[in-house]
Parts: C-alpha cells; sequence; structure tokens
C-alpha cells in the first residue's frame, strides 16, 4: 500500500525512513533557513502490510499526522 506525506514548512527539509518491529518510523527535519511562504514536501511510502505503526516526528518531536490518502 502506498501512503503519500505532505509536509509543509518555511525551512529545508530532510527525512528519514526507518522499520523497526512493527513500527515504520519517520522523522522530519527541518532547516533554519526560513523562507516567506511555506512550501509542499511530498513523500511517497510504500508500507509493508507487516508494519502496523507509523510513528512521525518533526525535529524531534512526535506528532500526529493530520491526514491521509491512500492509492
Amino acid at each position: 500500500m502506498t501512503y503519500y506525506l505532505v509536509m509543509f514548512s518555511k525551512g529545508n527539509v530532510l527525512a528519514s525512513v526507518a522499520a523497526n518491529e512493527d513500527r515504520l518510523v519517520i522523522h522530519f527535519k527541518e532547516g533554519s533557513e526560513q523562507k516567506k511562504e511555506a512550501q509542499p514536501y511530498v513523500y511517497a511510502i510504500n508500507k509493508n502490510p507487516k508494519l502496523t505503526i507509523i510513528e512521525l516526528y518533526i525535529n524531534g518531536k512526535s506528532m500526529a499526522i493530520d491526514r491521509m490518502t491512500m492509492m
């Protein structure tokens, strides 16, 4: 199954993804350089069905996912 994560940020964004047991762990790190307007960063994630939990962290802080689109 493919998930699309869209993050809006005024800074540059670096992403890392790792699987840990039954979890898909996604880390976003925002750069300190800020633009005038937030830009969308779109990530397509092909998730293994054995990974039942998605954890999202932004700058080290656990965050909830607002919306998900599955295709």
